[in-house]
């Protein structure tokens, strides 16, 4: 405010203390004159009269302040040279005390919008209103601004084709995949169902189709890419028992291309490897020593070696489009095998292949690529039908050869690595020694037609069975040239034929128009179960599991169904006392 009177009027008796009468205000000046009068902490709103003094506050300046500013000038006048004073310095400022025991970030929430325009015909005007962005958390509040991050289109890319951001987003997957499928998991590795405590509880079910021996449905594997696609080949990982590779034939859309896809457990709704071919997959066989080694054989005559260890399908290939010696028609069977090497005690592993063309040849690695040799050629008989004569004499008919015979499968023994069994086009099943190249050891004839698969006994090593387009399975021993059991039960052709491996006396059996398992304990005329197969599809191959009790089950339209064995006998731990009974029984 401003006094009216001047300003010698406004002096007291105290040359520091200046009073106005008119408006009974006190200044204050220090020595040099200077005016160091406090300042009201309220400001009055504009028009209204000066603020009134307290009296107490009046008596604390005119006597307390001098005598103290005083008392700092006198000691600041002895300071210099007195030995009483030293200077040091005081942190006044004090951290705040700790109250809680963490402390994190709060949670940020924005919320964002687009600008729009609006055109209103009544007005003939043009508004224009735009929604911004605003941001909230638990205690503060910051905006769009200050949360922006430029991020290029590279690193953008960069991250989301990292393997970090891969290996992430396939871990969920399988949590995810797993908690869908928990309980088919969890029947097919034979492990109790879990409730599912969300699920509202219902009283269970219970009928008479539920007892005895059935095959029940778990899971199918089947994707975009498979759909179409005529399954020709399945087969198990040696290492990993959870790793299923699947060989494609050709697709509607593409007539020549084929596909491999290697499917796991851990997700059944997704291949973890695709690998494209250009002609379409009839054999598979994963390698023993080198369990990421997949051999495939094809229809254009082609074997291929690709390692399914890398996600990339284009590396680790080696072919044989340019090995002199190829095959020049469709390879039915590729099998890896162990075979002795000179007198060592180790085993070599050998990839073998048997075509159309009535030659088996065994590959190696070459400069090339793949290069082969003739283990056998699949020479025509001519006098077929002294073949059919028991083996009851030392001496054998002799055989007149001619052209070759178009090699149709191949089979091993389980035991004697290099004794193997080959089914012909013409019925005929040959023993052969991978020792000796020119003659066979022994011929078997029954079927009527071409033999489609052969499998040795895991369990009875010197049993093996036989299937055939003329409609029949056979049951052989090496002992006999002529089956010990011929069973029958459709009128289609059986594709493929399989021991189980958990049971002496269970096998299956695959036609066009279903499946059938088989227990020889049971019965000899029927099948214990039969499936048939789903409309306007046929059944192409078979496959059982080696710890668990289930089947895995091809189809024209791509699918992989896995089935559970319900109630069918496993003779596992009692294989001697099954081998003995069955072998007492037929033979």
């Amino acid at each position: 405010f401003m006094c009216l009177f001047p300003l010698e009027l406004c002096i007291s008796e105290n040359s520091s203390e200046k009073h106005c009468p008119l408006c009974n205000s006190v200044q204050v000046f220090d020595e040099e004159g200077n005016d160091v009068t406090p300042q009201p902490l309220h400001q009055g709103e504009s028009g209204a009269g000066p603020p009134k003094s307290s009296r107490l506050f009046l008596d604390e300046i005119s006597t307390e302040f001098p005598r103290k500013n005083k008392t700092y000038t006198e000691i600041c006048k002895n300071r210099p040279g007195n030995e009483k004073y030293t200077e040091r310095s005081a942190q006044t400022l004090h951290p705040q005390n700790k109250h809680k025991l963490t402390q994190s970030d709060s949670v940020t929430t924005t919320e964002t919008g687009e600008a729009q325009r609006r055109h209103h015909r009544d007005s003939g005007a043009e508004h224009s209103a735009s929604l911004g962005s605003s941001s909230g958390t638990e205690s503060a509040t910051s905006s769009m601004r200050d949360l922006e991050v430029c991020v290029s289109e590279a690193e953008v890319q960069s991250l989301l084709s990292g393997d970090t951001l891969l290996h992430s987003l396939m871990v969920m997957e399988r949590s995810l995949v797993a908690n869908t499928l928990q309980d088919k998991l969890a029947a097919y590795r034979l492990l109790p169902v879990l409730p599912d405590p969300d699920s509202p509880c219902a009283a269970p079910q219970t009928s008479p189709e539920a007892s005895g021996p059935a095959l029940v449905h778990l899971w199918s594997f089947s994707c975009d890419l498979t759909l179409g696609r005529r399954v020709n080949s399945l087969v198990w990982n040696k290492n990993n028992p959870d790793l299923l590779a699947v060989g494609y034939g050709a697709s509607e859309s593409s007539s020549s291309a084929g596909l491999i896809c290697c499917w796991s457990l851990k997700n059944p709704t997704w291949p973890e490897r695709v690998v494209p071919c250009d002609s379409p997959v009839t054999a598979l066989d994963f390698s023993v020593k080198s369990p990421c080694q997949l051999a495939v054989g094809m229809e254009d005559g082609t074997v291929m070696i690709c390692s399914v260890h890398s996600p990339q399908s284009n590396t680790s290939v080696l072919h044989s489009r340019a090995c002199p010696h190829k095959h020049v028609a469709p390879v039915l069977q590729v099998k890896w095998t162990l075979q002795d090497v000179g007198l060592r005690d180790d085993k070599d592993e050998a990839l073998v292949s048997a075509a159309t063309d009535g030659r088996i040849c065994k590959w190696f690695v070459s400069n090339n690529g793949l290069d082969c040799t003739d283990m056998m050629k699949l020479k025509r008989v001519k006098s077929a039908k002294k073949l059919s004569t028991e083996k009851t004499t030392d001496t054998k008919p002799e055989n007149i050869l001619s052209a070759l015979t178009p090699g149709m499968c191949v089979h091993f023994h389980p035991k004697e690595s290099g004794v193997y069994l080959v089914g012909t086009w013409e019925g005929l099943i040959h023993k052969c020694s991978s020792s000796n190249t020119q003659q066979y050891m022994d011929t078997y004839k029954k079927h009527f037609g071409p033999v489609l698969g052969v499998s040795y006994s895991p369990l009875c090593p010197g049993v093996f069975l036989s299937c055939s387009s003329d409609w029949t399975v056979q049951l052989w021993t090496e002992e006999r040239l002529t089956p010990a059991l011929s069973l029958s039960s459709g009128h289609r052709a059986v594709l493929a034929v399989q021991w189980s491996p958990k049971a002496a006396a269970v096998f299956g059996a695959v036609s066009e128009t279903g499946l059938e398992i088989w227990d020889l304990q049971s019965s000899i005329l029927d099948p214990l179960v039969a499936l048939a197969a789903p409309p306007s599809l046929s059944l192409t191959s078979l496959l059982f599991t080696s710890h668990t009790d289930c089947a895995l089950v091809g189809d024209s339209g791509g699918r992989v169904c896995v089935y559970l064995l319900r109630d069918v006998p496993d003779c596992t731990g009692t294989g001697d006392k099954t081998h003995f009974n069955t072998t007492n029984h037929f033979f």
